[in-house]
């Protein structure tokens, strides 16, 4: 990310400013916060697999109701 301090070189370190910098951005990133984030991610995907499950469902549906017709001609 652009806008966090690069890695110090070799045998360097942070300077207080950066480290205090860094310490801002992260500063209420807590456990829970991120543990609430995953569950929400988790969350979106199984909604996403039952999104995909009903249309592959409908879309077998349609397969077999062309198939149908198809005989018929």
């Amino acid at each position: 990310m652009p806008w966090l301090p690069s890695a110090p070189a070799p045998g360097h370190a942070h300077t207080i400013g950066e480290q205090k910098a860094v310490d801002e951005m992260v500063d209420g990133f807590g456990v829970g916060r991120l543990q609430g984030l995953l569950g929400s991610a988790v969350r979106q995907a199984a909604e996403m697999d039952w999104m995909y499950a009903g249309m592959l469902r409908k879309l077998e549906k349609l397969a077999r109701e062309i198939s149908i017709l198809h005989e018929q001609l």
